[in-house]
């Protein structure tokens, strides 16, 4: 940090609250909207040790003044302080996010406990939303301007039909969001990365219907089985240093991207 940047930062904390220390995590603890030079963000400390930053979960540790939070390449502290009942937060560059409380931030809604008889009308639902049903629209490119915030039935579908993939170090996970709302998912298990072998220990696979609700950014993924029962996952696009990728997303903190395979 060069000396003009250090001065302005010992500046500003001089003129913030006296100090957090560790007994003051009921400060912190909760869901944030946070704002860095207009780029919006949410923030909910879960607990002493667990936070999750725009839905991706993490590991830090409380320490005078920061958080150190474990990242891809090791442990970055985060300095921050109070200014009134915004929290102001410091990060390693430089650069300053101004955080707000916020109400609890969703994680996935709650199956209900039964199924309703006949699935949701798609054509009286609200802009934003894609239900099945007879209002169900036609897979196809949008025409006109397409709002961010209230996208519509046919953007959201153009959108979100695919194939998305999630991998780690021992799994495979494929979802097929199909044209016409149908979906089929498959999960594999301990890979090997000497000979391929993806499912040696074991694959799961299931089919149904999907529908989703919430803009180009956000909100909420439902896949639907035969049974009627339903799992229901919280999404938001992948932004990385202030750049969004548009085929990835994150459903429930986990990162899938898209192979637009349907059209």
């Amino acid at each position: 940090m060069d000396k003009v940047m250090a001065v302005a930062l010992t500046t500003v904390l001089v003129g913030l609250a006296a100090p957090v220390h560790a007994d003051e995590y009921s400060r912190l603890q909760g869901a944030w909207e946070c704002d860095e030079d207009g780029t919006r963000s949410t923030l909910e400390f879960l607990s002493a040790t667990q936070l999750s930053y725009n839905g991706q979960p993490a590991t830090f540790e409380l320490a005078p003044d920061s958080f150190v939070v474990q990242e891809e390449y090791g442990a970055v502290p985060y300095f921050y302080g109070f200014e009134g009942e915004s929290l102001v937060i410091f990060s390693p560059d430089g650069s300053l996010t101004w955080c707000s409380k916020a109400a609890a931030v969703a994680s996935s809604p709650k199956a209900p406990d039964a199924a309703p008889d006949t699935a949701p009308d798609a054509g009286t639902a609200s802009p934003g939303s894609l239900v099945p049903g007879p209002g169900w629209p036609a897979y196809e490119l949008p025409t006109g301007t397409v709002s961010e915030d209230a996208p519509g039935p046919g953007a959201l579908l153009y959108k979100f039909a695919g194939r998305w993939d999630h991998s780690s170090t021992n799994t495979l996970t494929n979802l097929y969001l199909a044209p016409d709302g149908t979906y089929e998912s498959s999960y594999e298990s301990s890979y090997s990365g000497d000979d391929g072998d993806w499912g040696a220990a074991g694959n799961e696979q299931d089919r149904g219907h999907w529908m989703i609700e919430g803009s180009l950014r956000e909100g909420v993924l439902t896949l639907i089985a035969p049974s009627g029962d339903r799992t229901a996952y919280r999404y938001g696009v992948h932004v990385e240093n202030g750049e969004t990728y548009w085929g990835e997303y994150y459903f429930d903190g986990e990162l899938y991207v898209a192979t637009y395979i349907y059209r």
